[in-house]
């Protein structure tokens, strides 16, 4: 008879229930139930969805910073050919003349100018023997040049004045 009971007890036929266990069981399904309801309280799919949307901004993030990196690049590129460039300038600028020897040029340059005016005055471009200093008729035909006056003038030609 044994053997009965137990094999009753094995299919289920015979059953001994547990106050205590019932009502521990009892509360593992609702405590299950709150779990299930608070995992679809998440949203996972919408998470899933965030933290791509965080990987592809990330990813654009990183392209930026590259894309921005080689314009630095290009930009300590340009600022060093500039300043090249600045010291060729500077390094020329030292052999520049200073402003006194600029001035003493200069006055090299209207000491030179005199000589030129006095030679200019002591030429006769004309070519009538009067020089161009005391020429008042400083265009003199060439026909006429061996006609003409003490004032370098020919016949017919009218004086210029110093007005």
């Amino acid at each position: 008879m044994k053997k009965f009971i137990l094999i009753l007890s094995v299919f289920g036929i015979v059953s001994c229930t547990n106050p205590s266990m019932e009502d521990g069981l009892a509360g593992l399904n609702d405590a299950l139930a709150e779990l299930a309801a608070a995992i679809e309280s998440l949203n996972i799919a919408q998470m899933q969805a965030d933290l791509a949307q965080m990987n592809a901004d990330a990813a654009q993030m990183v392209a930026d910073v590259e894309n921005a990196q080689g314009s630095w690049d290009d930009a300590i590129t340009q600022l060093s050919a500039i300043s090249e460039t600045l010291s060729g300038l500077v390094a020329t600028s030292e052999t520049w003349a200073t402003s006194d020897q600029m001035q003493d040029l200069l006055e090299d340059v209207i000491e030179f100018e005199d000589g030129v005016d006095q030679l200019v005055l002591r030429a006769d471009y004309d070519h009538d023997g009067v020089i161009n200093a005391l020429d008042k008729c400083p265009d003199t035909p060439l026909k006429d040049i061996n006609n003409v006056d003490a004032q370098g003038c020919a016949p017919g030609e009218t004086p210029e004045t110093d007005d």
